[in-house]
């Protein structure tokens, strides 16, 4: 009864294949492109891999090196940041000013022990 009232359900559109154009059944998580069976699935991925293959040259250590050694990156000779030193130290004398401390919770408890 309620479907008549509120009208056919539509179903989401399938995915078309990128190689083919007919209807698939996987779609490649690394592309988000559709395929049907393990060939495009593997042209996918070859093409992928080749279009990025660039990316990863880029990325060898001799390059990274270089990047991080210039003149803004690790190896530039930096000082120390001083921390002042505080006049006050912490005292154990201090802190047992915290231990006496009663809660609300406490107190509650306190005040029904004496009924």
């Amino acid at each position: 009864m309620v479907r008549r009232r509120l009208g056919k359900l539509s179903y989401p559109e399938k995915a078309v294949r990128v190689i083919t154009g007919l209807p698939a059944k996987y779609r490649d998580p690394k592309t988000g492109l559709a395929y049907a069976t393990l060939d495009p699935f593997k042209a996918i991925r070859e093409r992928f891999m080749e279009e990025h293959n660039g990316l990863r040259k880029k990325m060898e250590m001799g390059d990274l090196f270089d990047t991080l050694t210039s003149a803004n990156g690790f190896s530039a000779k930096r000082k120390r940041t001083m921390v002042p030193k505080t006049s006050r130290s912490f005292s154990l004398r201090n802190s047992a000013r915290f231990c006496n401390l009663e809660t609300p919770e406490a107190s509650e408890v306190s005040d029904s022990d004496s009924d």
